[in-house]
């Protein structure tokens, strides 16, 4: 289906929780793998303020308050976890304090959480003279306490006296399959859930609702449809109505971020709970509406968490920036010059974005689009500026000028656009968006936007390196530019879906060729990898000619890396995944495979099965 009157302009594998009474409710949380270490289990972690599971209380004062944490897959761990509680960074909140004892006087705590999943008491308060500036804008972080510590989880409150009374039932929400390491949303509504604390005398009637106003990401609420007539997701709007049972069982609902407003800080988008005889308050919780943003438009402390984020990864601790060049630099015909291009490139790139938010939670990757000018992003502060060396300049608080990557220091670029030029205005002109949204017409197959790789990408990586690292595809990710230039091929990939409809993976007109590879000779020269059935290399491991005597099955001789990083949240694709895996990057469905985790700000959701 066409859509063409939304062309001009728009706005700026989970394990989902079911219906009460439709499956018992999750006793544990399913096992998560770390994106930055894929053989260890990710260690789940519950926070408690006032060492109550109830949103309804998650208010602090100068005073200190107690508070508890602990480790809630402790089965799957089997061993002790150091952490680290301390404030979030790059945004605007409230500083915490925190201790062991009856004092808070400490900007971080260090504990250990026992193997055997028992709590572990803390204290926290607010700092004299702060408070908060709306509800849950003060965030704790919770860090595992190890040299390459990742976040385990972000638990958001206020600094302030509690609008909810003390009269009123205590409220617990859960957004997503954990407590609070992934209460993150895009376009596509995801599994979420609310009940009494404690029991209650009668059953409540209740609305969901954004708080008001609003400050940053928006939500929408949907009702969780029967698992036996799902079909397609339920309608979302800004409110929505539930009964709550007095026996205290979970109601399950969908959440999704309200097209058109993004959350530029974490736990901005705040979801609340209010009786809905008379609109009082019972609990709230923060959000985030995280998705890929114009990297032109975003904040300084957006830029700047991104900027942090990459840099931890290429560190030597972590040093994981540096596989992400080790499979670029080989990836040859697996990666380019076939049909596979745009979803080995949305895998390729998924894989850095998982990794950064296992560094911080809040990062999205944003995207360069690179028909406009762009001079906040080919700026001192951000990507670098230009000077005409062949090295970009740096301002001296940015990570970025610390880079470097096998073996080299700095990063080497010289574009032949000035920062204000669209860098597909350059002689000759290539296609800027509208020109891309139009490809494959008047059918618009797949066949069409696969041109993109030829027009405008080809052009860019050249345009952007000069002589620089950008222009070779052996060089080309050590520059981390290359990320921001691919996330809006995959982006102008993504609207030309939304555009014309083209979202099912067994639909020719969404991709082809359809099936698996069959053999040097029926496949019309395309390489084994490019079917829509076909494992990609490097995730499936396959190294040499995997069929003796068929070039066409040639893989490279290395597939470093390993398979896919699994999302913390469940996303799909599966850990070996198929161009086919890829094609509805945000693919709803209430148990099973479902979409990707990400979206774009100018590309709303859309359902196809």
């Amino acid at each position: 289906m066409r859509h063409p009157s939304r062309l001009p302009s728009f706005p700026p594998r989970t394990l989902p929780l079911v219906a009460a009474g439709t499956l018992a409710a999750l006793a544990c949380v399913p096992p998560a793998v770390v994106p930055t270490r894929p053989a260890e289990r990710l260690p789940l972690v519950e926070i408690e303020i006032r060492n109550t599971a109830s949103q309804s209380d998650d208010y602090v004062g100068n005073a200190p308050v107690p508070a508890r944490i602990r480790l809630l897959n402790f089965s799957a761990i089997a061993a002790a976890v150091p952490v680290t509680l301390k404030n979030l960074e790059f945004q605007t909140a409230p500083p915490l304090r925190f201790g062991s004892g009856t004092a808070a006087n400490a900007t971080t705590l260090n504990l250990t959480l026992p193997a055997d999943g028992s709590w572990v008491p803390f204290v926290t308060a607010g700092t004299g003279g702060t408070s908060s500036a709306r509800d849950k804008d003060a965030v704790i972080e919770i860090l595992e306490s190890r040299a390459d510590g990742i976040v385990l989880g972000r638990k958001s409150l206020m600094v302030g006296a509690s609008p909810v009374p003390s009269t009123a039932p205590a409220i617990e929400i859960q957004v997503g399959q954990a407590p609070i390491v992934d209460d993150y949303v895009t376009w596509r509504p995801m599994a979420a859930r609310v009940r009494f604390a404690a029991p209650a005398g009668a059953d409540l009637a209740v609305t969901l609702r954004n708080l008001t106003p609003a400050t940053g990401g928006r939500l929408l609420f949907g009702a969780t449809p029967p698992i036996d007539t799902v079909v397609v997701p339920p309608a979302m709007g800004p409110t929505l109505p539930l009964t709550l049972p007095a026996n205290g069982d979970w109601v399950a609902f969908q959440v999704s971020g309200e097209f058109g407003f993004p959350s530029p800080n974490d736990k901005d988008a705040v979801l609340e709970v209010v009786r809905a005889s008379d609109s009082q308050l019972l609990g709230r919780e923060g959000v985030m509406v995280r998705v890929r943003r114009n990297a032109n438009l975003v904040s300084d402390r957006e830029r700047d968490r991104w900027l942090h984020a990459v840099a931890r990864l290429n560190t030597a601790t972590l040093n994981n920036y540096v596989v992400h060049q080790q499979i670029h630099s080989i990836a040859s015909g697996q990666a380019h010059s076939g049909p596979a291009f745009l979803p080995w490139h949305r895998a390729f790139v998924l894989r850095l974005e998982r990794e950064l938010q296992a560094v911080d939670p809040a990062v999205a990757l944003h995207y360069w689009r690179f028909d406009q000018g762009a001079p906040a992003v080919f700026a001192p502060g951000f990507l670098g500026g230009p000077n005409g060396s062949g090295f970009p300049t740096f301002d001296a608080g940015n990570p970025l000028t610390a880079w470097s990557i096998e073996g080299l220091s700095g990063i080497q670029r010289e574009p032949i656009f000035t920062p204000a030029q669209a860098a597909t205005s350059l002689n000759p002109p290539r296609r800027d968006e509208a020109q891309v949204l139009a490809l494959g017409g008047p059918i618009f197959d797949y066949a069409g936007v696969a041109g993109s790789e030829q027009d405008p990408h080809n052009s860019i990586h050249p345009r952007t390196g000069g002589g620089g690292w950008m222009g070779s595809v052996p060089t080309a990710v050590r520059d981390p530019v290359f990320f921001m230039l691919h996330s809006n091929v995959d982006r102008l990939w993504a609207k030309w879906q939304w555009v014309h409809g083209r979202k099912s993976p067994a639909d020719a007109l969404s991709y082809s060729p359809q099936g698996a590879f069959p053999g040097m000779a029926t496949a019309g020269g395309i390489r084994l990898g490019h079917f829509a059935n076909d494992t990609m290399w490097p995730w499936d491991g396959t190294t040499g000619t995997v069929v003796p005597g068929d070039p066409l099955t040639t893989r490279p001789v290395t597939a470093p890396g390993g398979a896919l990083p699994a999302s913390i949240g469940g996303w799909g694709p599966r850990a070996q995944p198929r161009p086919g895996d890829l094609i509805n990057l945000d693919r709803w469905s209430l148990l099973g495979v479902s979409g990707l985790g990400f979206g774009y700000d100018d590309v709303p959701y859309s359902h196809v099965p």
